[in-house]
């Protein structure tokens, strides 16, 4: 599998670590294929990884404007558990 391969098999869809190279997997990756594609396109800057400030959080892998939308939905949900009263 090429690195445009993987690329496309994710597209605009962000998810955890696991989830990406599951899906990479699906599309004919083997497991240690799988890890190096993701880790590549995360040094290649095609994909960004993002691990949220919170015990035990998932790390998320995806393209950077979806992964962008990401973080802005775990901030949101993040500020709403705060909130008091």
């Amino acid at each position: 599998m090429t690195e445009d391969q993987a690329a496309d098999a994710l597209g605009i869809k962000v998810g955890t670590s696991a989830e990406v190279i599951q899906i990479l997997r699906d599309k004919g990756a083997t497991r240690d294929e799988a890890k190096d594609l993701s880790a590549r396109l995360v040094l290649a800057g095609v994909w960004e990884q993002w691990r949220p400030p919170v015990k035990n959080a998932a790390t998320f892998i995806g393209p950077p404007d979806a992964l962008m939308k990401k973080r802005a939905e775990v901030a949101d949900r993040l500020q709403k558990k705060l909130k008091v009263g």
